[in-house]
């Protein structure tokens, strides 16, 4: 029989995966428009930007307390393992890029405000239009990068699970198409990946998280989960 800590926490997992499949709307489907220098630069005190960016951390710390459940479950651990690993990456970049925006960028947005020299304003304003692009593009990339190696990974791990392998190749070969696209900039792939975000994705984790809940219920009375 499953420990009950041990049960407590694969259901918990389980749900996290379902409550990501809300989170990565919020995500894709709330954005802020900011065109220009002076508009970006009132985010700082746009509480829904901050909450947004907020959210988007909880949702990477919910996809790695999901994915490693799914990884206690499954019996390839060496796949498993590598898949984890990615998924780490996956969330401390994503993490480091909304905590970077929601304290040091809006920190500079503040302090440009509310600073009367003109020559740090110039030095801010440089560092706004200049470097925090940059470090933000390169989060970003590792960032999907990461998500679809760990996706991709999870499908070898579980490709002879039913559709959980597949579904998670499928996922991953997209992101590494989005991964690409962010070299290439073609707009009609830019179009399907957005509606594959706003579609696919939240299905996916709905689904693979029922499914998840169930291989805990069929294992419920066994000594291990393996799948």
């Amino acid at each position: 029989m499953l420990l009950k800590s041990h049960s407590i926490f694969l259901r918990f997992a389980a749900w996290s995966l379902i409550v990501t499949a809300l989170t990565t709307l919020v995500a894709h489907l709330i954005n802020f428009s900011a065109p220009d220098f002076d508009s970006q630069i009132l985010l700082a005190h746009n509480w829904r930007y901050i909450l947004r960016n907020d959210i988007i951390i909880l949702h990477c710390v919910l996809v790695i307390v999901s994915m490693l459940g799914l990884a206690l479950i499954g019996s390839n651990r060496g796949w498993l393992m590598l898949g984890l690993l990615c998924f780490l990456v996956f969330g401390f970049a994503e993490i480091g890029r909304m905590t970077l925006a929601n304290v040091i960028v809006n920190g500079l947005r503040e302090q440009y405000q509310i600073s009367t020299d003109q020559s740090t304003q110039q030095d801010i304003r440089f560092v706004l239009e200049n470097v925090w692009p940059l470090v933000g593009t390169y989060l970003f990339r590792i960032f999907i990068l990461a998500f679809s190696l760990g996706c991709i990974f999870y499908g070898v791990a579980f490709w002879s699970q039913g559709w959980a392998g597949k579904i998670f190749i499928v996922w991953g070969v997209v992101n590494l198409f989005a991964f690409a696209n962010e070299f290439l900039g073609f707009s009609w792939l830019s179009i399907f990946i957005e509606y594959f975000s706003i579609i696919f994705q939240p299905l996916t984790r709905l689904w693979i998280g029922v499914w998840f809940l169930k291989e805990i219920h069929r294992h419920r009375d066994g000594s291990t989960v393996p799948v």
